[in-house]
């Protein structure tokens, strides 16, 4: 029987300093916009569901200064124009998507101190290690250590120590736990140059059983990273591959499949809207909330 995300947190973090509100709120942070401030309010009476949407709202208002420049957006309606004067169509609505993204993130973080989106790491953590689903997702790939502007910066803070100890063995245990998400997550971690990969150590036989694993799990198998390996793939290597995802999905995940479309939003990039690889996280869809937030 799989764990509920509360076991999971639970049983790995027992003993983990989970920073108190005193000290999140000790850096002297502004007041919050009413929104902001009733999330805050929430999440500091224990509320791990407030806790998250608050740090994913935060760390979409940290990327407005990037996606949201009379630059990019005057680069974004030039765009859209081009495309849909040639004809291409899908390419001039993701333009125009864009730039619907950017207008809306600037009035959902209308009157928010650029100083407050430092408090979002630790409400993520605090969320993750109170058991909530996408805040263990997020915070295990390592979402509240990426600042746009800041770049490579957070690997000499003390944060990311924190985070490395802690962001592996929560993800093995969402894995063992039945999280479809946490699949694409450890996928990401071994194909990709991810934040989560650049603690991942390289592992082949691992790495192919993953793979093998996430089409048994996922029904789109098209729409799933493509395993990319040096050499290529031998008979032996795939027949082992195929015994371990058997078991690991039967054990896992009781033979259940599941939509990638739907697993994937739990993870999905918050900025910006569109992403290469297709994936991303509407303005509409709220972080965190009620729907699809559940560990199956």
């Amino acid at each position: 029987m799989s764990q509920q995300p509360s076991d999971v947190a639970g049983s790995l973090f027992e003993t983990a300093p989970v920073a108190p509100t005193s000290n999140v709120q000790a850096s002297g942070t502004p007041d919050l916009p009413p929104r902001f401030a009733l999330l805050r309010e929430r999440a500091d009476t224990g509320d791990a569901k407030a806790a998250c949407q608050l740090a994913t709202e935060l760390m979409r208002c940290a990327g407005l200064p990037l996606v949201a420049t009379p630059d990019h957006l005057a680069s974004l309606r030039k765009q859209e124009a081009e495309h849909a004067a040639n004809g291409r169509t899908e390419s001039a609505n993701m333009a125009a998507a864009a730039q619907l993204f950017a207008l809306e993130l600037q009035q959902a973080c209308e009157g928010l101190p650029a100083s407050a989106t430092s408090l979002a790491p630790a409400y993520l953590r605090r969320a993750a290690l109170a058991g909530e689903p996408e805040a263990m997702l997020r915070y295990a790939q390592g979402d509240g250590l990426v600042d746009l502007e800041r770049g490579l910066r957070f690997i000499r803070e003390p944060l990311f120590d924190q985070w490395r100890s802690e962001a592996p063995r929560m993800l093995e245990s969402l894995l063992e736990a039945g999280q479809p998400a946490a699949v694409l997550v450890l996928l990401d971690a071994y194909n990709a140059d991810s934040t989560l990969g650049m603690i991942t150590p390289p592992d082949r036989e691992r790495t192919i059983a993953l793979h093998a694993l996430a089409r048994r799990v996922f029904e789109q198998h098209g729409d799933l990273p493509e395993i990319r390996l040096d050499p290529a793939l031998t008979r032996e290597e795939h027949r082992v591959a195929s015994r371990q995802a058997k078991a690991w999905h039967e054990a896992y995940f009781a033979g259940r499949t599941y939509r990638l479309s739907e697993q994937a939003q739990a993870i999905a990039p918050l900025l910006p809207p569109l992403q290469q690889d297709g994936r991303r996280a509407p303005a509409d869809r709220v972080a965190c909330g009620e729907t699809g937030g559940e560990m199956p």
